[in-house]
């Protein structure tokens, strides 16, 4: 008997055998199979599934450290706190309440030292064991050492003054706290802080913990303590505790457990975000992974959609795989697929990656080979993709030099990518003749030259240097588009340090100076420009975006990296620093506040990076657009290089390059430096891209081009008619773009008399479905076709759901006099049956544009998803299009909004608005009168309203109306609360 049908056998019957419960079979067969077939991937793929981790079982036993500190031995460097003791009682208690077989150790205060804590660490790591569970709960103070220093560390009893050398050890360090949890041999690990948080620990948990964390809010954010039920707790803790009592087995649990926490909290309006990643369910209910038969059953079932569930699932299977020795490999190509959906292009890679190196069946397949090598395309990855398919290749011999994979194999395998194949336009400028000199833009432009030409050796010819007076107007566009040329086939890269401007859309064409006017918002559109060294002499004016972009389109650039050091209307000397060291490179003389890159209208190259600032202490707020300078250079342009030059040989995406720059945490002023882009996330910057797209395709097409083949020779032949083969084969030259021959096919199909009812129901759904697809709108021909296609299609068979999304799309283009009325009934027709083919919003717009009614409902709903989602400004702007169609209660839901982003004023009045037009909601007042508390209590208005009273107690005659006297005793009432007004926080 053939080995490998054989192995196949022994795999499919140990899969069966798992299916029906026979787990005792299916270890014996695996046994047996391990004899014959050890090294098999076969073999290994099963191991997870005959041999998993049992969570669940009455042997599985729950560690946990629960830490909870409010009395601090050093009390001159920190401040008691109220709830944290009470926090790590409640943690406790809704621990023992969910699992069984705990053992727990509870420090808290003078027994939570930095000595104790580490050996019960030691003790975790002797005790746990695979199949165990381990949570790590901590409630006191955090520290962050600098805010250019990546130092994370938890606050014990017996930590001093961080700023003693010689005391460090008195921290749990973050460092240090990784590694501990990292090498626990649990696989269900859990790290719980409710505390100040830290992005970079946080992203080193992500990219290499094989634990869960949880921080009870975001970077930048305060962990707040807070009343309830007579007692003080941290909001998180008990927000966290209140929903997972709510749910009595893990199969009740949401797997957005933590949206719903978040949702509690925001509900709430405390201003915090609880911040995650991994997965917490398995904290509280013990089993962890998805069956063995729930894997087969969604490796089986190839195509069908991963749910959401699902997917949580099998992406901590998938981190953990290393812990639990292997994983069912199968399922991973399922997963690859669902991440590349879902944008998550690294996650998806991985998936794509273990799948083609553990799954045998791999090696016979393209569905996990062509979507990995499309992400290495587009990501200018083309080493790997050429390792992927040499492997592919050397187990298929003898395919053809034509073959559509050969030629991918090698465009890639010719691919020169060299210093000699790359270019760059560098511009420096500080000696304007019109405006005043920049300090260092000279100097950023010469640092740029020299990592153009020392670390990536581009060949001196290759670097087009221009400085002060030699960046003239008609130089600088004229050498733009020289290299505007070269990126159609080449990797370009445009630098300019210098001035930037922004001009104000008045009405097309007519531009006018942002300097000469101020703007209303920082999100306020504006037309960017640069200033070339004669700019704004006689009658030379700015070099626009737009004239750069227009040359890069002229010219097909593909691979142009745009570098602008500029600034945009930032005052000088704004934010207390001293001008004479630190200077804006922005022209305006108006501006008050900076602006955000949503303003700008227009981009440059295939990718355009400016410099920008975020604000450390509020994460959630826009990056603004911000370039400063030293005498010795620019800060984004040191940011940069400073990274870059750490990794010459990484070709790096946007989104990669500006997370390495955040954590540099380069200060500029009360900001930290993030760069900004407009364009896409993910593209290369100064690379080569999606040089394979038309092989690609070509190799994805291949099975439809195959099909095509045969049915045509099978037609020609008519050998074996079969009555659909003309379908097919339509249907194949659809896919292959062939439309216009696809739908004389379906005609011929339609006309066929021979063909029994149903079929001709196939042939009129395709040709209507081509027709609709395919057709242009002013197309009243084909659309009357596809019309009547679809009409004799859902006659024959009316509940055939597809064809009324086609049929409804059909009526509504053509202009007949039941059109309207038609359409409708044809996609409630099919918005009834579900969407069986997608398209729900399509349909539902549709539908809602008629009904002012269902419009306003919709709206609603989906602004209440934003607002669960917090996605602030969506939700808003649902709320705002309901408001205009007279829901009244939308009010209340725009001020929950504003509540959220902080703008308590605004919340106020939308609250009262709602109060005014008799919007009937239980917790009204109460909220009218938390947003007084937090705008009084984060504003001065206070303090002003006193000062207005000692001036009236001064000259009484300064006020002219009756009740001057209840107003003073207003006042006096809001003096008394003033004390009142505060909160505790971590």
């Amino acid at each position: 008997m053939d080995k490998e049908f054989l192995a196949d056998a022994y795999y499919q019957y140990i899969l069966s055998a798992i299916q029906a419960g026979k787990e005792q079979d299916a270890i014996g067969k695996y046994g047996e199979m391990g004899e014959y077939f050890s090294g098999h991937a076969k073999y290994h793929s099963l191991k997870s599934l005959v041999e998993p981790v049992h969570f669940e079982t009455e042997k599985s036993r729950f560690f946990a450290l629960v830490i909870g500190i409010d009395q601090y031995g050093d009390s001159k460097c920190y401040n008691p706190l109220n709830g944290c003791v009470n926090d790590a009682n409640l943690f406790t208690e809704l621990i023992t309440s969910k699992r069984k077989n705990t053992d727990i150790i509870f420090l808290k205060n003078e027994n939570a030292t930095s000595k104790n804590i580490k050996n019960c660490f030691e003790e975790l790591f002797n005790k746990a064991e695979p199949g165990d569970t381990v949570a790590v709960y901590f409630s006191g103070h955090a520290y962050i050492r600098g805010v250019n220093a990546n130092e994370y560390a938890l606050v014990v009893y017996d930590s001093t003054d961080i700023s003693v050398k010689e005391q460090a050890h008195t921290f749990i360090w973050g460092d240090d706290l990784h590694e501990a949890m990292q090498k626990i041999r649990a696989v269900n690990k859990f790290l719980v802080v409710d505390t100040h948080s830290d992005t970079d620990f946080m992203t080193r948990v992500e990219e290499s913990g094989n634990y869960t964390m949880m921080f009870g809010c975001d970077d930048g954010e305060q962990a707040y303590e807070q009343q309830f039920d007579g007692k003080t707790h941290g909001v998180f803790t008990y927000a966290l505790a209140s929903v997972v009592r709510e749910y009595t087995n893990e199969d009740s649990v949401p797997y957005n457990l933590h949206e719903q926490v978040v949702k509690y909290i925001k509900d709430r309006n405390f201003r915090q975000t609880p911040k995650m990643v991994g997965d917490i369910t398995p904290l509280f209910f013990p089993q962890k992974s998805i069956q063995p038969a729930d894997l087969i059953q969604i490796a089986t079932n190839d195509r069908a959609p991963l749910s959401e569930s699902n997917y949580y699932r099998l992406s901590n299977l998938h981190q953990k795989a290393p812990l639990l020795h292997t994983l069912f490999f199968p399922v991973l190509k399922k997963l690859g697929r669902h991440l590349l959906q879902k944008g998550e292009f690294d996650k998806a890679i991985a998936a794509y990656e273990s799948y083609l190196l553990n799954s045998e069946e791999a090696n016979n397949e393209l569905e996990a080979l062509i979507p990995l090598v499309e992400i290495y395309d587009r990501f200018g990855q083309y080493e790997k993709a050429t390792l992927q398919l040499k492997k592919w290749i050397d187990t298929h011999q003898g395919l053809s030099e034509k073959d559509p994979i050969i030629n991918l194999y090698n465009k890639y395998l010719n691919h020169n990518n060299t210093p000699q194949t790359k270019y760059a336009l560098i511009i420096g400028i500080n000696k304007y003749k019109k405006e005043k000199a920049l300090q260092s833009a000279v100097k950023d432009a010469e640092s740029w030259r020299q990592y153009l030409a020392e670390d990536l050796h581009l060949p001196k010819e290759n670097i087009t240097l221009l400085l002060d007076e030699s960046a003239t107007r008609k130089k600088i566009l004229s050498e733009f588009e020289k290299h505007a040329k070269l990126a159609k086939e080449y990797p370009v890269l445009f630098f300019f340090a210098g001035y930037g401007a922004a001009y104000t859309v008045v009405e097309p064409p007519i531009t006018r100076a942002i300097f000469e006017t101020d703007f209303t918002s920082d999100d306020t559109p504006f037309i960017p420009a640069i200033l070339s060294v004669d700019s704004r002499q006689g009658k030379i004016g700015d070099i626009f975006f737009k004239e750069l972009y227009d040359l890069q389109i002229k010219n097909e650039s593909r691979f142009l990296t745009c570098i602008l050091d500029i600034g945009f209307d930032e005052k000088p000397g704004n934010r207390g620093v001293a001008a004479r060291e630190i200077h804006p490179r922005g022209i305006s003389r108006a501006a008050d506040y900076l602006r955000t890159a949503d303003g700008i209208t227009q981009g440059i190259g295939n990718l355009t990076i400016l410099p920008g600032a975020i604000n450390p202490k509020n994460l959630s707020e826009k990056p603004k657009l911000w370039c400063i300078e030293t005498p010795d250079n620019g800060i984004f342009s040191k940011g940069l290089l400073e990274v870059l030059r750490q990794n010459i040989k990484t070709t790096y995406r946007f989104s990669h390059l500006a997370k390495e720059v955040r954590l540099k945490k380069q200060q500029i002023q009360n900001y930290i430096l993030n760069p900004i882009i407009i364009g896409d996330p993910e593209a290369v910057v100064f690379g080569v891209h999606n040089l394979g797209q038309k092989e690609i395709e070509l190799v994805k097409a291949g099975p439809v081009t195959n099909l095509k083949t045969l049915l045509e020779q099978q037609i020609g032949s008519n050998w074996g008619d079969f009555p659909d083969n003309l379908v097919i084969l339509a249907i194949a030259e659809t896919i292959l773009g062939n439309y216009e021959k696809a739908a004389a096919m379906l005609s011929t199909a339609v006309a066929d008399e021979t063909k029994e009812s149903l079929r001709l129901v196939k042939a009129n759904y395709h040709l209507g479905r081509v027709l609709v697809e395919n057709s242009s709108p002013d197309d009243k021909e084909n659309w009357s076709q596809a019309l009547n296609a679809l009409r004799a299609a859902t006659q024959v068979l009316p509940d055939f759901a597809p064809a009324y999304y086609y049929l409804g799309k059909a009526i509504r283009q053509v202009s007949i006099i039941e059109g309207r009325s038609e359409a409708v009934k044809a996609f409630q027709k099919y918005q009834e049956s579900y969407y069986p083919i997608g398209y729900q919003e399509e349909v539902d717009q549709y539908l809602d544009s008629l009904d002012d009614e269902r419009l306003r409902k919709r709206y609603m709903s989906d602004g209440m998803t934003y607002l669960e989602q917090n996605e602030l400004s969506s939700a808003e702007q649902c709320f705002q299009e309901a408001r205009l169609l007279g829901e009244n209660s939308a009010f209340y839901y725009m001020a929950e909004v504003y509540n959220r982003q902080g703008d308590f004023l605004r919340a106020l009045n939308s609250y009262n608005q709602a109060k005014m037009l008799g919007v009937d909601k239980e917790d009204l007042a109460y909220k009218m009168g938390d947003m007084v508390r937090l705008f009084l209590k984060g504003s001065d208005v206070i303090q002003q309203i006193l000062d207005d009273v000692q001036e009236y107690q001064n000259n009484p005659s300064i006020l002219k109306y009756n009740d001057t006297d209840v107003l003073l005793d207003n006042l006096s009432k809001i003096q008394d609360h003033l004390a009142k007004l505060d909160i505790g926080w971590r």
